[in-house]
């Protein structure tokens, strides 16, 4: 499940349920939510009013672990492999770089 929660005090104002069998980051970007999903490597675009499903990426070779968004660009941590890749709207890896720890897993 995905909760919106009301800032101020905690107190959940509307659910939806998650596209993502095993999430593992969320991001908000362009008025849309953004899920990671560890089991299928895919990042869930959904929109953050109604729950549905706009758009996935998935992608091959890499674990979807954290997730965020600069200049555009959806950039992600690979925990297993311990590197940061950025990816682009045809699911393919555009650039990565090791990270200088291990079991990296969020932003």
């Amino acid at each position: 499940m995905v909760y919106k929660l009301n800032p101020a005090n905690g107190s959940i104002i509307s659910t939806c349920a998650s596209p993502a069998s095993s999430p593992r980051g969320l991001a908000y970007y362009n008025q849309s939510l953004w899920i990671s999903d560890e089991s299928s490597d895919t990042y869930f675009e959904v929109d953050p009013d109604s729950g549905a499903l706009q758009h996935t990426r998935t992608v091959i070779e890499l674990s979807a672990e954290g997730i965020t968004f600069k200049d555009g660009m959806l950039w992600s941590v690979d925990d297993i492999s311990d590197i940061v890749f950025n990816v682009d709207s045809a699911s393919i890896s555009l650039s990565k770089f090791n990270t200088p720890g291990l079991n990296n897993a969020g932003f």
